[in-house]
């Protein structure tokens, strides 16, 4: 039996309930509140208590005494691509290729050592 070609088809998923704050792209930068362009500060624990008993060497504790500070710059979008667009690009240049190859599958004996058929014939050893 031959398999017949079934096309897939590529639907976006959205949710109705999901809600995302607004991420700025880069060309709002300028735009933005002072206050919210500055890095925020954030501190970590440098030893999870959750995950005790942990093996810390004699006096490593006390010197990692303070909590890790980092500064946090905030990010912006840089671009914004619908997922459903790279598919279809995807797609389509896959399609492409297969049309130039004249073939929808690849043969993988269809050219065995690039001898033309029949010209082995003759040979014995």
């Amino acid at each position: 039996m031959s398999k017949t070609a079934n096309s897939k088809t590529v639907e976006t998923l959205t949710h109705e309930g999901a809600t995302r704050k607004y991420i700025p792209t880069a060309e709002y930068q300028s735009l933005m509140v002072k206050e919210d362009q500055s890095p925020v500060r954030l501190a970590y624990e440098r030893r999870n208590h959750d995950l005790d008993p942990q093996l810390v060497w004699r006096g490593k504790d006390e010197q990692d005494w303070s909590d890790l500070v980092v500064h946090a710059p905030p990010l912006y979008i840089q671009e914004k691509v619908h997922p459903k667009a790279l598919i279809d690009d995807l797609r389509r240049e896959s399609a492409e290729r297969q049309h130039e190859a004249g073939e929808l599958h690849a043969d993988l004996f269809a050219d065995f050592n690039g001898i033309p058929h029949g010209a082995d014939k003759t040979e014995f050893y």
